[in-house]
């Protein structure tokens, strides 16, 4: 700091040092032990000290002991004093540590934050005067730092926040009944035009109520802190006080002329929401970008990432032409599924929304009396992505109603749905394509309908080995965050949005699919027709030879997902990455104890008995057996006799995969490279 700067720093609270003086040290009387001439500022060190009391120390240190000091000496009149001229309460004066100067005949208000020690340190000292005039003088201690008023409150405190414009205003606000708010945390600003961006952090993920004066400087001051408060890393939900006509001009005025009641009224009715726009915090260059905005409001693991990525993928699909994409997002409730249809739900350019799934969701038979109108939903996603927060909701439907909407289902896969109304109304509807991404829990494993499921692909929003307990305390620490969840999911859906419109799509330049990859492909949709195929039985009899499933649409879906991936991670071709991505989707796709005992027996090629492959898979022996019976029917295993190793007893079937099988397996590239507790070889 400059010597001068230092210097007006003491004189503004009463010692008289010249300004100019070339001396090394400056000495005066002590202001603690009143010794004579026994108080020397050092210019050069920029430190105090008294050769009589021995106090000594820095600018702050001077600060802090003046006001202790002072603080000591201020009686009970005085505060009754003040609290009569201001309209607050003697507690409130006693609470923030209001200190009478007596040398000065100044009143003192500290201002404090947390330091990088989380302990609370003294940043300005600030006097309040009235003069013999009446005219009233209120500065702060020259040089000293800007800060919040109140700012240790809002550590470690995540409730909503009124922000006013000066320490009179917040302590007249505290004297008031907030738990309408919350019991928000009430702060100040030194003025309309002072909103620093080191404070920003302070209100991520708040409610924040911005209370500034009514006069010509408050709306100028709104739009600075919000322009501030829209860099948090969570988005703050933001309201500003409108101030009715004949209103006084603060709210300290307001507390004194209407009373605490009124101004809790006042601030109830004419508190209006701010959107905050900051185009750059949503502009993001790669994909990874928009994982990490996730990862400020939810927990991200690996699982979550790939899931989001996908369905990411997916709402490309829509732009692009061939068989469009169907996804569901798969999981057991409470394991972010919602999360993620949430955030992508708020990409309003890219997607629609439906809580629940029913035929007249989508196409309606409401004829609005003399007009044309369609009120229908589905003329509305032509290149665009149909989100269902809860798919599970259409498995309980009533049979008739379900087979109603499969057959809608189906028609809307192919482009063209028509539907004939009782009421004469017609809906018909040519070449509209769109992607599709609905959550559903695991109870969709037990639907069977082949003529609606190969239509749909399926992805997993948790992995086999996922963090039950994170999953669970990340859920713990974002109660606070749900409270602006929804001005969240903006921001989220602002960030999906932003990117995927700087995804260049070029027809005549897509990315390429090397021919290793198209070998693989093909491989793995051979897999998924064997192992999602369903073999019909009269109890145990066949009904009929079984034959898989041909591979054919899968593998258009696969290579579409797969363009789609390498798009919108930026990739000039298929690559491993977008390989492992669609190799994920496909094996979630056909997620069962087929697919297990699959993995099973790849890892052990020579084949495992009936008991060694029950006993691997924790399963019981009968159901082995009808498993490995309906693989066998689907020419994915087969069996032959062993001699029993211990030499008693009948022999054993032992399994292995079929030539034919384990080669698209193998050309899958399938075979587990981490070997879990159960799928481990013999």
């Amino acid at each position: 700091m400059e010597i001068k700067s230092y210097v007006k720093l003491f004189n503004h609270h009463g010692f008289n040092f010249p300004l100019n003086s070339g001396e090394k040290e400056l000495i005066d009387d002590c202001p603690f032990c009143q010794s004579e001439g026994k108080f020397a500022l050092n210019q050069k060190k920029s430190t105090w000290r008294c050769f009589s009391c021995e106090a000594k120390g820095n600018m702050y240190g001077f600060l802090s002991k003046w006001h202790e000091l002072c603080l000591s000496k201020t009686t009970d009149e005085q505060y009754e004093q003040l609290a009569k001229d201001r309209g607050l309460s003697v507690d409130i004066l006693i609470q923030f540590e209001l200190a009478y100067d007596e040398t000065n005949r100044c009143w003192l208000i500290p201002v404090y934050k947390i330091n990088e020690h989380g302990k609370r340190s003294l940043i300005n000292l600030k006097t309040y005067r009235v003069n013999t005039d009446g005219t009233k003088e209120f500065f702060g201690s020259p040089y000293c730092s800007q800060g919040l008023f109140n700012q240790p409150a809002l550590q470690d405190n995540h409730s909503p926040v009124f922000i006013c414009e000066g320490e009179w205003d917040a302590m007249a606000l505290l004297g008031c009944d907030l738990s309408d708010f919350q019991n928000a945390v009430v702060v100040a600003v030194p003025g309309a035009n002072t909103f620093k961006e080191e404070w920003v952090e302070f209100f991520a993920g708040r409610s924040v109520y911005l209370l500034y004066d009514n006069d010509h400087a408050g709306p100028g001051g709104i739009r600075i802190a919000t322009e501030r408060l829209a860099s948090a890393s969570v988005l703050p939900s933001v309201y500003a006080l409108a101030w009715p006509e004949g209103s006084p001009k603060d709210i300290r005025d307001c507390v004194i002329a209407n009373g605490p009641e009124a101004t809790v009224d006042l601030l109830r009715d004419n508190l209006h929401e701010i959107l905050l726009e900051n185009p750059e915090r949503v502009q993001r260059e790669s994909w990874s970008q928009v994982i990490d905005d996730f990862r400020k409001l939810y927990h991200v693991d690996y699982s979550f990432a790939d899931a989001a990525t996908i369905v990411a993928a997916t709402l490309l699909g829509a732009k692009l032409p061939g068989d469009p994409l169907w996804m569901f997002l798969v999981g057991p409730p409470s394991t972010s599924k919602t999360t993620i249809v949430d955030a992508f739900a708020f990409d309003c350019q890219h997607c629609e929304s439906l809580s629940k799934l029913t035929s007249k969701a989508l196409i309606s038979g409401w004829k609005i009396p003399g007009t044309d109108d369609d009120v229908s939903i589905f003329p509305l996603l032509k290149n665009r992505t149909l989100l269902i927060k809860d798919y599970t909701a259409v498995m309980s439907l009533g049979s008739g109603v379900q087979e109603e909407l499969y057959g809608i289902l189906r028609d809307c896969y192919d482009g063209r749905v028509k539907v004939t109304y009782g009421n004469g109304k017609t809906c018909d509807y040519n070449d509209v394509y769109f992607s599709l991404v609905a959550a559903v829990t695991d109870e969709i494993r037990r639907d069977n309908r082949s003529a609606l499921g190969e239509r749909f692909l399926k992805c997993e929003v948790i992995g086999e080995d996922y963090d039950a307990m994170a999953l669970t305390m990340a859920a713990l620490n974002s109660v606070v965050k749900d409270a602006t969840r929804t001005r969240n999911l903006q921001l989220l859906g602002c960030s999906i949005r932003n990117y995927l419109n700087g995804v260049y799509i070029n027809p005549n330049n897509l990315p390429t699919l090397p021919d290793k990859y198209k070998l693989s492909l093909s491989a793995l949709s051979l897999v998924i027709g064997h192992l999602r195929a369903t073999v019909a039985k009269t109890q145990d009899d066949l009904q009929f030879r079984s034959r898989p499933e041909g591979g054919g649409r899968v593998v258009k879906q696969l290579s579409k997902l797969g363009l789609c991936l390498s798009l919108l991670l930026k990739k000039p071709e298929f690559d491993k990455e977008v390989y492992r991505l669609v190799k994920k989707v496909a094996l979630d796709t056909i997620k069962s104890f087929q697919l297990e005992l699959c993995q099973l027996l790849s890892l052990n090629v020579k084949g495992l008995t009936t008991n060694q492959i029950q006993h691997r898979m924790q399963i019981p022996k009968t159901t082995t057996q009808r498993i490995l019976g309906d693989l066998q029917a689907l020419q994915v295993v087969q069996r032959k006799k062993v001699t029993n190793p211990h030499g008693t007893g009948r022999d054993e079937d032992s399994w292995q995969l079929t030539k034919n099988f384990l080669q698209y397996w193998n050309q899958a590239e399938l075979t587990p490279k981490t070997k879990t507790k159960n799928l481990q070889p013999i």
